[in-house]
């Protein structure tokens, strides 16, 4: 390294990135940690990455302050990189990282990257660490605090999480939803419920992308009515209709709700009737009289969760030569063709006749997947 510099580094570089699951703690000294902590700082962007990577090889727990000098040299930001250096080095002490949080010298970046850092940690000494400093006074350490927070930390520190998302700070109460939401803990439930009525419109949303990231790894029927087909605000306003309640409680309450006067509660009862598939042939029946069409259209949806008997099929091709709005016969075109062991070419074959061309091309893309020989010569009758 003194004689050639750059050159050695290349070749050091190249030898462990291809060999990483190798111990090269015993070729590290003092003199050879300081040559390439002086490359560390180099204005090379290549040179200075790879002279990072390879004292993550170390093991040297002495080199952790070093790195987090370096976190942005002559313009250049290598947080990543010094970050996966120290997690690589996995001090057991964090007393170093510890004093950069206590610093009034450190900068903001230096902050964040000696959390993530804990956060990623395997040492006993994280947790009490990051229990500390999510109570801290100072604005900033507590939301960098849950950021660092990761989806493998354990345990959990639940009350601080859930103390911090009350904060009169939205950036905190934002960061406090994320963790939530990466750490999917069944505890957060309720208090995550609760903010959904939160004035900023971030933390509403950091709210919604955790309570669907929790109900979606541990699968729990409270929450699955909202998974799936909900847009966000839709969500939104169906948590804080609805609430989460027993199974059986909130079924009773989906069915109620079809006969709201609001429409979007009618519309997202039919949504969540469907997902939770406990829609019967009666209820489409009354969501086709609907007088609004918005939600005819979601009673005609909702038909993709009934089991197909000769009841559905009969009411489907009554239906069909009923007197119905355009945009409710392609929607039910559409529906049909997407089911299987169900055929209804006959009663599609008027609606070539349709005064509507969206609802005669609809017929049509039916007709190639669901019709066979028979209907060739009268489609010919078309080609003109």
């Amino acid at each position: 390294l003194e004689m050639f510099g750059i050159e050695t580094l290349n070749v050091a570089f190249d030898v462990i990135t291809a060999n990483p699951a190798e111990d090269y703690r015993s070729f590290f000294d003092d003199k050879l940690t300081d040559a390439i902590i002086q490359l560390a700082g180099s204005s090379n962007i290549d040179t200075r990455l790879k002279a990072i990577e390879i004292l993550g090889f170390s093991g040297d727990e002495k080199v952790v302050k070093d790195l987090l000098k370096l976190i942005v040299v002559n313009g250049i930001d290598t947080r990543k990189m010094i970050v996966e250096a120290i997690v690589k080095i996995n001090p057991q002490s964090l007393a170093t990282l510890k004093e950069f949080l206590q610093s009034t010298e450190a900068s903001f970046e230096q902050k964040c990257t000696a959390l993530d850092c804990i956060g990623r940690s395997s040492s006993k000494e994280r947790f009490d660490i990051i229990k500390e400093f999510l109570k801290s006074e100072d604005e900033t350490l507590p939301r960098i605090t849950l950021d660092a927070i990761h989806s493998d930390f354990s345990p959990v520190p639940v009350n601080e999480i859930i103390e911090l998302i009350q904060s009169s700070v939205p950036e905190i109460r934002s960061s406090a939803a994320a963790a939530m939401g990466r750490l999917k803990d069944e505890a957060f439930i309720n208090v995550l419920m609760k903010q959904l009525k939160d004035p900023d419109p971030v933390v509403q949303e950091a709210v919604d992308d955790a309570l669907i990231k929790i109900g979606e790894i541990h699968e729990i029927p409270l929450l699955a009515p909202y998974l799936d087909s909900f847009s966000k605000s839709e969500r939104k306003t169906a948590f804080e209709y609805f609430g989460v309640h027993h199974p059986e409680t909130i079924s009773k309450k989906f069915i109620e709700g079809l006969q709201d006067p609001s429409v979007d509660i009618r519309v997202i009862s039919f949504k969540a009737i469907a997902n939770l598939k406990i829609a019967t042939l009666e209820l489409i029946k009354n969501g086709f009289s609907d007088p609004v069409d918005t939600v005819q259209v979601q009673a005609v949806r909702t038909i993709k969760s009934l089991p197909i008997t000769t009841d559905v099929i009969q009411f489907l091709q009554q239906f069909l030569s009923a007197s119905l709005s355009e945009r409710l016969k392609v929607e039910l075109i559409q529906v049909l063709a997407g089911l299987e062991g169900i055929n209804v070419v006959d009663s599609i074959l008027p609606l070539l006749q349709d005064d509507s061309s969206w609802v005669k091309i609809e017929a049509v893309e039916y007709l190639k997947v669901h019709g066979d020989s028979n209907i060739v010569s009268k489609l010919e009758g078309y080609l003109d």
